[in-house]
Protein backbone atom coordinates (compact mmCIF):
# COMPACT_ATOMS: atom_id res chain seq x y z
CA UNK A 1 0.00 0.00 0.00
CA UNK A 2 1.05 3.31 -1.15
CA UNK A 3 2.59 5.69 1.98
CA UNK A 4 0.13 8.31 3.09
CA UNK A 5 1.23 11.71 1.57
CA UNK A 6 -2.01 14.07 2.17
CA UNK A 7 -1.21 17.44 0.88
CA UNK A 8 -1.42 20.38 3.34
CA UNK A 9 -4.90 21.61 1.84
CA UNK A 10 -6.35 17.98 2.76
CA UNK A 11 -7.85 16.69 6.16
CA UNK A 12 -9.03 13.25 7.57
CA UNK A 13 -12.14 13.30 8.61
CA UNK A 14 -14.68 10.18 9.57
CA UNK A 15 -17.60 9.57 7.31
CA UNK A 16 -21.06 10.85 9.25
CA UNK A 17 -22.29 7.03 8.79
CA UNK A 18 -19.43 5.54 9.78
CA UNK A 19 -19.23 3.96 13.53
CA UNK A 20 -17.01 2.78 15.93
CA UNK A 21 -18.40 0.45 18.91
CA UNK A 22 -17.68 -2.66 21.02
CA UNK A 23 -19.29 -5.87 21.20
CA UNK A 24 -17.84 -7.59 24.07
CA UNK A 25 -14.19 -7.43 23.85
CA UNK A 26 -14.24 -6.79 19.79
CA UNK A 27 -13.57 -3.55 18.45
CA UNK A 28 -16.02 -2.79 15.45
CA UNK A 29 -16.80 -0.22 12.53
CA UNK A 30 -19.76 -0.15 11.09
CA UNK A 31 -20.74 1.54 8.03
CA UNK A 32 -24.17 3.15 7.29
CA UNK A 33 -23.80 3.69 3.70
CA UNK A 34 -22.59 -0.01 2.43
CA UNK A 35 -24.34 -1.68 5.59
CA UNK A 36 -21.02 -3.35 6.42
CA UNK A 37 -19.14 -4.30 9.91
CA UNK A 38 -15.92 -5.07 10.25
CA UNK A 39 -13.39 -5.82 13.28
CA UNK A 40 -10.95 -4.81 14.30
CA UNK A 41 -7.48 -5.48 15.86
CA UNK A 42 -5.94 -3.82 18.35
CA UNK A 43 -3.36 -1.88 16.66
CA UNK A 44 -6.61 -0.75 14.17
CA UNK A 45 -8.86 0.61 16.44
CA UNK A 46 -5.79 2.48 18.07
CA UNK A 47 -5.19 4.48 14.84
CA UNK A 48 -9.04 4.87 14.51
CA UNK A 49 -9.70 6.57 17.91
CA UNK A 50 -6.13 8.65 17.52
CA UNK A 51 -8.38 9.48 14.14
CA UNK A 52 -11.26 10.38 15.50
CA UNK A 53 -9.17 12.93 18.21
CA UNK A 54 -8.34 14.74 15.17
CA UNK A 55 -4.11 13.41 15.28
CA UNK A 56 -1.85 13.29 12.39
CA UNK A 57 -0.68 10.80 10.44
CA UNK A 58 2.22 11.70 11.11
CA UNK A 59 1.30 11.84 14.98
CA UNK A 60 0.33 8.81 14.73
CA UNK A 61 3.21 7.25 13.70
CA UNK A 62 5.41 8.99 15.90
CA UNK A 63 3.42 7.81 18.69
CA UNK A 64 3.49 4.42 17.85
CA UNK A 65 7.71 4.38 17.51
CA UNK A 66 8.06 5.87 21.07
CA UNK A 67 6.01 2.53 21.71
CA UNK A 68 8.59 0.48 20.60
CA UNK A 69 7.08 -0.25 16.99
CA UNK A 70 9.85 0.06 14.12
CA UNK A 71 10.05 3.38 12.01
CA UNK A 72 9.02 1.33 8.72
CA UNK A 73 6.31 -0.80 10.85
CA UNK A 74 4.60 2.05 11.88
CA UNK A 75 3.76 4.06 8.40
CA UNK A 76 3.24 0.73 7.21
CA UNK A 77 0.40 -0.07 9.25
CA UNK A 78 -0.96 3.73 9.70
CA UNK A 79 -0.69 3.54 5.80
CA UNK A 80 -2.50 0.39 5.16
CA UNK A 81 -5.01 0.91 7.78
CA UNK A 82 -6.16 4.76 6.23
CA UNK A 83 -6.00 4.10 2.87
CA UNK A 84 -8.25 0.92 3.47
CA UNK A 85 -10.92 2.86 5.33
CA UNK A 86 -10.60 5.56 2.56
CA UNK A 87 -11.53 2.92 -0.18
CA UNK A 88 -14.42 1.62 2.05
CA UNK A 89 -15.76 4.88 2.92
CA UNK A 90 -15.49 4.88 6.52
CA UNK A 91 -12.66 7.69 6.37
CA UNK A 92 -12.86 11.05 4.08
CA UNK A 93 -10.66 13.67 2.87
CA UNK A 94 -11.84 17.15 2.56
CA UNK A 95 -10.08 19.81 0.92
CA UNK A 96 -9.74 23.60 1.93
CA UNK A 97 -9.37 25.52 -0.59
CA UNK A 98 -9.97 29.08 -0.40
CA UNK A 99 -12.39 31.50 -2.33
CA UNK A 100 -15.13 30.63 -4.37
CA UNK A 101 -13.75 27.99 -6.57
CA UNK A 102 -14.85 24.35 -7.20
CA UNK A 103 -11.54 23.06 -7.78
CA UNK A 104 -7.88 23.61 -6.39
CA UNK A 105 -5.54 21.81 -8.89
CA UNK A 106 -7.89 21.09 -12.08
CA UNK A 107 -5.68 21.07 -15.25
CA UNK A 108 -8.59 19.87 -17.56
CA UNK A 109 -12.59 19.99 -17.62
CA UNK A 110 -14.85 17.99 -19.22
CA UNK A 111 -18.33 18.71 -18.89
CA UNK A 112 -21.44 16.10 -20.09
CA UNK A 113 -24.78 15.86 -20.01
CA UNK A 114 -25.82 11.76 -19.15
CA UNK A 115 -29.42 10.79 -18.84
CA UNK A 116 -30.28 14.31 -18.02
CA UNK A 117 -27.66 14.82 -15.23
CA UNK A 118 -24.92 17.62 -16.14
CA UNK A 119 -21.66 16.45 -14.74
CA UNK A 120 -18.65 18.41 -14.60
CA UNK A 121 -15.68 16.51 -13.91
CA UNK A 122 -12.33 18.56 -12.82
CA UNK A 123 -9.20 16.37 -13.85
CA UNK A 124 -6.25 16.73 -12.53
CA UNK A 125 -3.33 16.10 -14.92
CA UNK A 126 -2.62 14.44 -18.37
CA UNK A 127 -3.00 10.77 -17.21
CA UNK A 128 -6.34 10.95 -15.86
CA UNK A 129 -7.81 12.75 -18.57
CA UNK A 130 -6.43 10.03 -21.21
CA UNK A 131 -8.10 7.94 -18.66
CA UNK A 132 -11.12 9.58 -18.23
CA UNK A 133 -11.77 11.54 -21.90
CA UNK A 134 -12.18 8.60 -24.40
CA UNK A 135 -14.95 7.50 -22.01
CA UNK A 136 -16.78 10.57 -21.31
CA UNK A 137 -15.93 13.44 -24.20
CA UNK A 138 -18.68 11.89 -26.42
CA UNK A 139 -21.66 13.34 -24.36
CA UNK A 140 -20.56 17.08 -23.70
CA UNK A 141 -23.15 19.58 -22.36
CA UNK A 142 -22.47 23.20 -21.54
CA UNK A 143 -20.86 24.17 -18.17
CA UNK A 144 -24.04 26.38 -17.28
CA UNK A 145 -25.49 24.73 -13.97
CA UNK A 146 -24.28 21.37 -13.07
CA UNK A 147 -25.92 18.51 -11.18
CA UNK A 148 -22.69 17.66 -9.14
CA UNK A 149 -19.00 18.52 -10.01
CA UNK A 150 -16.70 15.76 -9.76
CA UNK A 151 -13.07 16.71 -8.70
CA UNK A 152 -10.48 13.52 -9.71
CA UNK A 153 -6.98 13.97 -8.32
CA UNK A 154 -4.04 11.31 -7.64
CA UNK A 155 -2.35 11.59 -4.15
CA UNK A 156 0.05 8.52 -2.39
CA UNK A 157 -0.76 6.32 -6.00
CA UNK A 158 -4.53 6.45 -5.48
CA UNK A 159 -7.63 7.57 -7.70
CA UNK A 160 -9.80 10.39 -5.54
CA UNK A 161 -13.04 11.99 -6.45
CA UNK A 162 -13.99 14.53 -4.61
CA UNK A 163 -17.45 16.33 -4.33
CA UNK A 164 -18.33 19.03 -2.20
CA UNK A 165 -14.63 18.95 -1.65
CA UNK A 166 -15.06 15.42 0.41
CA UNK A 167 -14.10 12.22 -1.14
CA UNK A 168 -16.73 10.09 -2.79
CA UNK A 169 -14.30 7.43 -4.29
CA UNK A 170 -10.94 6.05 -3.34
CA UNK A 171 -9.19 3.78 -5.41
CA UNK A 172 -6.63 1.97 -7.50
CA UNK A 173 -6.44 4.14 -11.24
CA UNK A 174 -8.02 1.15 -12.89
CA UNK A 175 -10.64 1.11 -11.14
CA UNK A 176 -11.42 5.00 -11.03
CA UNK A 177 -13.81 4.91 -14.47
CA UNK A 178 -15.87 1.93 -13.47
CA UNK A 179 -16.87 3.77 -9.73
CA UNK A 180 -16.96 6.92 -11.57
CA UNK A 181 -19.56 5.60 -13.91
CA UNK A 182 -21.73 3.61 -10.95
CA UNK A 183 -21.18 6.89 -8.75
CA UNK A 184 -23.55 9.05 -12.01
CA UNK A 185 -25.46 5.72 -12.53
CA UNK A 186 -26.75 6.12 -9.33
CA UNK A 187 -27.33 9.96 -9.12
CA UNK A 188 -29.01 9.98 -12.27
CA UNK A 189 -31.56 7.31 -10.61
CA UNK A 190 -32.47 9.92 -8.30
CA UNK A 191 -32.45 12.68 -10.61
CA UNK A 192 -36.63 11.74 -10.83
CA UNK A 193 -38.47 9.77 -8.61
CA UNK A 194 -41.45 9.52 -10.88
CA UNK A 195 -39.36 7.67 -13.66
CA UNK A 196 -38.39 3.83 -13.49
CA UNK A 197 -35.59 2.51 -13.70
CA UNK A 198 -35.58 -0.55 -15.91
CA UNK A 199 -32.13 -2.48 -16.57
CA UNK A 200 -32.09 -3.10 -20.38
CA UNK A 201 -30.10 -1.48 -23.02
CA UNK A 202 -31.71 0.92 -25.56
CA UNK A 203 -31.64 1.15 -29.13
CA UNK A 204 -33.22 2.93 -31.75
CA UNK A 205 -34.08 2.33 -35.18
CA UNK A 206 -36.53 4.96 -37.62
CA UNK A 207 -37.20 6.46 -34.24
CA UNK A 208 -38.27 3.67 -32.35
CA UNK A 209 -37.11 1.76 -29.35
CA UNK A 210 -35.63 -1.47 -29.11
CA UNK A 211 -35.15 -2.40 -25.51
CA UNK A 212 -33.01 -5.57 -24.73
CA UNK A 213 -33.04 -7.27 -21.54
CA UNK A 214 -31.16 -10.16 -19.55
CA UNK A 215 -28.97 -11.54 -16.85
CA UNK A 216 -25.84 -10.32 -16.74
CA UNK A 217 -23.41 -12.08 -18.62
CA UNK A 218 -26.50 -12.52 -21.05
CA UNK A 219 -24.92 -10.41 -23.49
CA UNK A 220 -26.73 -7.28 -23.88
CA UNK A 221 -23.70 -4.67 -24.94
CA UNK A 222 -22.17 -7.50 -27.21
CA UNK A 223 -25.77 -7.88 -28.93
CA UNK A 224 -26.27 -4.36 -28.80
CA UNK A 225 -22.62 -3.14 -30.53
CA UNK A 226 -23.38 -5.69 -33.25
CA UNK A 227 -26.42 -4.29 -33.99
CA UNK A 228 -25.07 -0.65 -33.89
CA UNK A 229 -23.30 -2.32 -37.17
CA UNK A 230 -26.42 -3.04 -39.16
CA UNK A 231 -28.23 0.96 -38.33
CA UNK A 232 -29.40 1.04 -34.95
CA UNK A 233 -28.89 4.30 -32.99
CA UNK A 234 -27.28 3.84 -29.43
CA UNK A 235 -28.97 4.96 -26.69
CA UNK A 236 -27.63 3.06 -23.66
CA UNK A 237 -26.72 -0.45 -22.53
CA UNK A 238 -27.26 -0.42 -19.42
CA UNK A 239 -30.48 0.97 -18.18
CA UNK A 240 -33.66 2.29 -19.73
CA UNK A 241 -35.28 5.65 -18.15
CA UNK A 242 -39.06 4.97 -18.36
CA UNK A 243 -41.06 8.15 -17.81
CA UNK A 244 -44.78 8.24 -16.46
CA UNK A 245 -45.78 8.62 -20.60
CA UNK A 246 -44.37 5.41 -20.70
CA UNK A 247 -41.72 6.74 -23.44
CA UNK A 248 -38.03 5.38 -22.94
CA UNK A 249 -34.98 6.94 -22.42
CA UNK A 250 -31.34 5.19 -22.53
CA UNK A 251 -28.38 6.47 -20.33
CA UNK A 252 -25.61 6.35 -23.62
CA UNK A 253 -22.46 5.84 -21.25
CA UNK A 254 -19.47 3.90 -23.97
CA UNK A 255 -20.61 0.19 -23.88
CA UNK A 256 -19.31 -1.81 -21.07
CA UNK A 257 -17.37 -4.58 -23.05
CA UNK A 258 -16.09 -7.71 -20.90
CA UNK A 259 -13.16 -9.81 -21.61
CA UNK A 260 -14.86 -12.83 -22.95
CA UNK A 261 -16.95 -10.31 -25.78
CA UNK A 262 -13.50 -8.69 -26.42
CA UNK A 263 -12.51 -11.50 -29.11
CA UNK A 264 -15.69 -11.16 -30.91
CA UNK A 265 -16.53 -7.69 -31.14
CA UNK A 266 -13.05 -6.83 -32.54
CA UNK A 267 -13.86 -8.45 -35.66
CA UNK A 268 -15.87 -5.34 -36.73
CA UNK A 269 -14.77 -2.77 -34.02
CA UNK A 270 -10.85 -3.54 -34.15
CA UNK A 271 -10.24 -0.11 -31.99
CA UNK A 272 -11.64 -2.26 -29.44
CA UNK A 273 -7.89 -4.28 -28.60
CA UNK A 274 -6.28 -1.25 -28.28
CA UNK A 275 -8.59 0.75 -25.92
CA UNK A 276 -7.28 0.62 -21.96
CA UNK A 277 -8.94 -2.08 -19.71
CA UNK A 278 -10.77 -1.03 -16.44
CA UNK A 279 -11.17 -3.38 -13.68
CA UNK A 280 -14.51 -3.16 -12.25
CA UNK A 281 -15.97 -3.90 -8.20
CA UNK A 282 -16.90 -7.16 -9.10
CA UNK A 283 -13.48 -8.18 -10.33
CA UNK A 284 -14.63 -8.49 -13.83
CA UNK A 285 -12.21 -6.71 -16.74
CA UNK A 286 -13.72 -4.17 -19.03
CA UNK A 287 -13.08 -1.75 -22.09
CA UNK A 288 -15.28 0.91 -22.86
CA UNK A 289 -16.14 1.67 -26.42
CA UNK A 290 -17.69 4.86 -27.60
CA UNK A 291 -20.53 4.20 -30.40
CA UNK A 292 -20.47 5.52 -33.44
CA UNK A 293 -24.34 6.68 -33.95
CA UNK A 294 -25.94 8.04 -30.68
CA UNK A 295 -29.55 8.46 -30.53
CA UNK A 296 -30.41 12.33 -30.98
CA UNK A 297 -34.17 11.82 -29.31
CA UNK A 298 -34.10 11.97 -25.46
CA UNK A 299 -36.82 9.85 -25.31
CA UNK A 300 -38.63 6.98 -27.95
CA UNK A 301 -42.00 5.03 -27.59
CA UNK A 302 -40.48 1.19 -27.45
CA UNK A 303 -41.58 -1.27 -30.23
CA UNK A 304 -39.99 -4.05 -29.65
CA UNK A 305 -38.70 -6.09 -25.83
CA UNK A 306 -36.50 -8.36 -26.44
CA UNK A 307 -35.55 -10.34 -23.19
CA UNK A 308 -32.50 -12.80 -23.77
CA UNK A 309 -30.77 -15.85 -22.58
CA UNK A 310 -27.77 -17.32 -24.03
CA UNK A 311 -27.37 -20.93 -24.48
CA UNK A 312 -24.48 -23.08 -25.07
CA UNK A 313 -25.85 -24.46 -28.08
CA UNK A 314 -28.77 -24.85 -30.36
CA UNK A 315 -30.46 -22.44 -33.29
CA UNK A 316 -31.61 -18.91 -32.17
CA UNK A 317 -35.19 -18.41 -31.62
CA UNK A 318 -37.94 -16.14 -31.14
CA UNK A 319 -40.86 -16.87 -28.65
CA UNK A 320 -43.86 -14.53 -28.46
CA UNK A 321 -44.93 -13.26 -24.84
CA UNK A 322 -48.01 -12.11 -23.22
CA UNK A 323 -48.06 -8.67 -21.95
CA UNK A 324 -49.01 -10.82 -18.49
CA UNK A 325 -45.00 -12.46 -18.70
CA UNK A 326 -43.69 -9.36 -19.95
CA UNK A 327 -44.78 -6.94 -16.82
CA UNK A 328 -43.70 -10.21 -14.31
CA UNK A 329 -40.14 -9.50 -16.36
CA UNK A 330 -40.39 -5.81 -15.85
CA UNK A 331 -41.08 -5.46 -12.18
CA UNK A 332 -38.67 -8.41 -11.35
CA UNK A 333 -35.91 -6.33 -13.36
CA UNK A 334 -37.14 -2.67 -12.48
CA UNK A 335 -36.27 -0.37 -9.91
CA UNK A 336 -37.51 3.13 -8.54
CA UNK A 337 -35.72 5.85 -6.90
CA UNK A 338 -38.54 5.56 -3.49
CA UNK A 339 -37.38 2.22 -3.27
CA UNK A 340 -40.71 0.50 -4.91
CA UNK A 341 -42.90 0.57 -7.55
CA UNK A 342 -45.75 3.08 -6.87
CA UNK A 343 -49.29 2.55 -8.90
CA UNK A 344 -48.15 5.56 -11.49
CA UNK A 345 -44.97 3.76 -12.22
CA UNK A 346 -47.08 0.58 -12.53
CA UNK A 347 -48.94 1.92 -15.06
CA UNK A 348 -46.19 4.01 -16.77
CA UNK A 349 -44.88 -0.20 -17.17
CA UNK A 350 -47.94 -0.93 -18.59
CA UNK A 351 -47.91 2.03 -21.05
CA UNK A 352 -44.73 0.67 -22.25
CA UNK A 353 -45.53 -2.63 -22.74
CA UNK A 354 -48.41 -1.64 -24.56
CA UNK A 355 -46.93 -0.29 -27.46
CA UNK A 356 -44.68 -3.07 -27.83
CA UNK A 357 -44.11 -6.57 -29.05
CA UNK A 358 -42.31 -8.70 -26.71
CA UNK A 359 -40.49 -11.73 -26.82
CA UNK A 360 -37.73 -14.31 -25.31
CA UNK A 361 -34.55 -14.40 -27.93
CA UNK A 362 -32.60 -17.75 -26.73
CA UNK A 363 -29.37 -17.92 -28.70
CA UNK A 364 -25.78 -19.04 -28.95
CA UNK A 365 -24.60 -17.25 -31.59
CA UNK A 366 -24.07 -13.79 -32.27
CA UNK A 367 -24.09 -13.53 -35.71
CA UNK A 368 -27.46 -15.87 -35.31
CA UNK A 369 -28.96 -13.64 -32.95
CA UNK A 370 -28.57 -10.52 -35.02
CA UNK A 371 -30.31 -11.88 -37.81
CA UNK A 372 -33.20 -12.84 -35.72
CA UNK A 373 -33.70 -9.19 -34.43
CA UNK A 374 -33.30 -7.53 -37.93
CA UNK A 375 -35.79 -9.78 -39.33
CA UNK A 376 -38.47 -8.73 -36.63
CA UNK A 377 -37.21 -5.04 -36.76
CA UNK A 378 -37.59 -4.10 -40.38
CA UNK A 379 -40.23 -6.00 -40.79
Amino acid sequence: MSEVAIDKQYVLRRDQGAAFFLLNDQKVLFSESTQEMYVLNDLAAYIWCRLEEKQKVSEICADLVKSGVSRGDAKKYVNEAVWHWLKFGLLRLEHECTGSSTSCSAMYSLNVDIGGLRVTLNIANERLMQLFGPVFEHLPSSAEDPHCILEINEMGGMTLVFENRSTVICCRLNEAVPLIKAYITERICRLDATRVVFHAATLILNNKALLISGAPGAGKSTLSTRLLEEGFEYAGDDIALIGLDGEVRGVPFALTLKRDSWKLVSHFRPELESLAIHDRPDQLKVRFLVPQRIASRETSVASWIIFIRRTPFGPSALAPLSRTEVMGRFIASSYSPGGKLTLASCAALRRTIAGAISFELTYSNLESARDKIMDLCCA
